[in-house]
């Protein structure tokens, strides 16, 4: 299930997930668009395409620069790039994959409770309903390695960016529109 904001709350910052804000839904779907800045190499590369999320599974569906297909769940990580072989990835035999999808995941629900298996919030500014964010630090070993925070911004009911600061200074910043939740 996927929670999304729906409650209207006074301004607020704090250090606890809001809770209170959260409503579930079943699935999620969408279009994104990514922004990567590449810091030693002085350049931003941009993606866009589409997303869903259910129970157990996502899938990123990319329109360019290059197509590609990539799909989440409990076992596998599936990845079809244009032009090339669909490629199978186990995630007991790569265990960061696993991790990477569950963040990315716990990202999108904006369920504070799964976001603190792998993370310490550090601060939450709750502006009203359409308006929130919570900045992350990494708790876990493995994904310490890669990055040092990340933020959540959401409103009208749903996360509408992701922020990732990585370790060697390079940044992603996903944003989300066209979202529908069921």
């Amino acid at each position: 299930m996927f929670l999304s904001v729906v409650s209207s709350a006074k301004s607020n910052s704090s250090t606890s997930p809001p809770r209170p804000l959260l409503s579930v839904f079943k699935s999620v779907s969408g279009q994104f668009k990514q922004e990567k800045e590449i810091k030693r190499l002085k350049l931003t590369l941009k993606s866009y395409g589409r997303f869903e999320m259910a129970p157990g599974k996502l899938v990123w569906i990319q329109r360019a620069p290059i197509k590609g297909r990539y799909e989440v769940n409990q076992q596998e990580m599936r990845q079809t790039v244009e032009g090339q072989p669909e490629q199978v990835v186990s995630r007991q035999k790569v265990p960061e994959l696993a991790l990477l999808s569950d963040m990315m995941t716990c990202a999108l629900s904006g369920d504070p409770k799964c976001l603190e298996k792998s993370f310490t919030t550090t601060e939450v500014q709750i502006k009203d309903r359409d308006n929130w964010t919570f900045t992350l630090k990494p708790k876990d070993k493995w994904i310490k390695r890669v990055l040092l925070a990340m933020k959540i911004k959401g409103g009208k009911k749903f996360v509408r960016e992701i922020s990732i600061i990585e370790k060697s200074g390079n940044t992603s910043v996903i944003s989300f529109y066209n979202i529908r939740g069921r």
